[in-house]
């Protein structure tokens, strides 16, 4: 099985589904807290709540973010 991963990061949500390629059918999603000045800790999060994926099995990601911050 293959998979499509997609994540967006919005101002307080970061959402994940993965999507049986094939089937085009959603296989799990997850919902985390956004964390704004460290995007990463909700997208890690979302993706351990959405169980374990075998990454070798996903075919396509798809990352969407609200804004990029500058450092400064």
């Amino acid at each position: 099985m293959s998979y499509i991963l997609g994540i967006d990061t919005g101002g307080t949500y970061t959402d994940g589904v993965l999507l049986d390629f094939e089937e085009k059918v959603v296989v799990a999603k997850a919902k985390a807290f956004t964390t704004p000045q460290d995007l990463t800790i909700g997208i890690k999060e979302c993706l351990e709540n959405l169980g374990k994926i075998d990454l070798d099995n996903v075919r396509m990601v798809s990352l969407s973010i609200k804004k990029v911050r500058r450092r400064d």
